[in-house]
């Protein structure tokens, strides 16, 4: 055979090859998705919300200046060993999902982990309710544990407690986001627009200086706010 043979038949491999790729990727009917080390969303099986090809995974669907704390994608890079972990999303629109998302790590070369091939399962309605029963006990077991670890922490100088004027509806948003319950969750209880919940969520971080909801949580339970 021919070097002009072997090229050609080569060529027609790779085509067979990105035919098959293309053909099993979108085969795929859980979420899928490869990001890079950017967290740049470099391709995706199927449209969803926010998400957009080239765009920051954690900047255009969550609205972050950082990646979230629960990322599998960061575990991945960081261990270079594949990650699982259960995952709320809250989209700007107010819709929201529950699904165990596993990552893994794609390497260079070198064995640097370069890419992250993700892969997302929905959690089904009593499914979805057994995960967020299990987060807000986490929270709440997080929250006692910051509470018993700071009294035990000997204080070396006496700390006035801050002055924290939350609304009486804040204090609810509080709570209820303390036992975990998501913005459409506390809008359902509260009766009031998931984007109205989002306001009140964005005050409490501002006056109590936070950023999360665990942080809420720990400190709303230290200052005896819930």
């Amino acid at each position: 055979m021919s070097n002009e043979q072997m090229n050609e038949g080569s060529f027609e491999l790779n085509d067979v090859l990105k035919i098959l790729y293309q053909a099993l990727m979108q085969s795929i009917e859980d979420p899928f998705r490869i990001l890079d080390r950017d967290y740049r969303l470099l391709w995706i099986n199927r449209p969803e919300p926010c998400q957009e090809i080239g765009r920051i995974c954690y900047e255009n669907i969550y609205g972050r200046t950082e990646p979230c704390p629960d990322c599998a994608v960061t575990h991945a890079f960081e261990t270079g060993k594949p990650a699982k972990f259960d995952k709320q999303g809250i989209y700007p629109d107010g819709s929201e999902m529950w699904r165990k998302v596993r990552a893994y790590p794609v390497f260079d070369s070198n064995s640097n982990p370069v890419y992250a091939i993700t892969i997302g399962h929905d959690y089904g309605e009593e499914q979805m309710d057994l995960v967020q029963q299990r987060h807000r006990i986490e929270t709440l077991q997080n929250a006692l544990y910051e509470v018993a670890r700071s009294n035990l922490e000997p204080s070396k100088k006496k700390v006035d407690r801050p002055i924290i004027d939350l609304t009486k509806r804040e204090l609810q948003v509080l709570r209820l986001m303390a036992e975990g319950l998501t913005n459409p969750s506390i809008s359902g209880v509260l009766s009031i627009s998931p984007h109205t919940v989002k306001t009140h969520v964005i005050r409490i971080f501002n006056k109590l200086g936070v950023s999360d909801r665990t942080q809420a949580a720990t400190l709303a339970t230290r200052l005896n706010l819930i």
